[in-house]
């Protein structure tokens, strides 16, 4: 009996996740909770990054 309430808030969080992530993206619409950014923006915050992990490199060999 101790069993019982695990398995009724795993099912319940099974069921939350379907209802409001999977059975939207089978309707190609978004997770709810997906805040991915359009690919344009992506490769900016891309380009940004490796341009500051290059600074980040280049002043980190300079102080050795």
């Amino acid at each position: 009996m101790t069993w019982l309430l695990p398995l009724a808030v795993t099912a319940a969080a099974a069921g939350l996740t379907y209802w409001f992530c999977a059975r939207p993206m089978r309707r190609r619409a978004q997770c709810l909770s997906a805040s991915a950014p359009p690919d344009a923006t992506l490769d900016a915050h891309l380009r940004a990054a490796r341009e500051e992990l290059a600074g980040l490199r280049a002043s980190g060999a300079q102080s050795r």
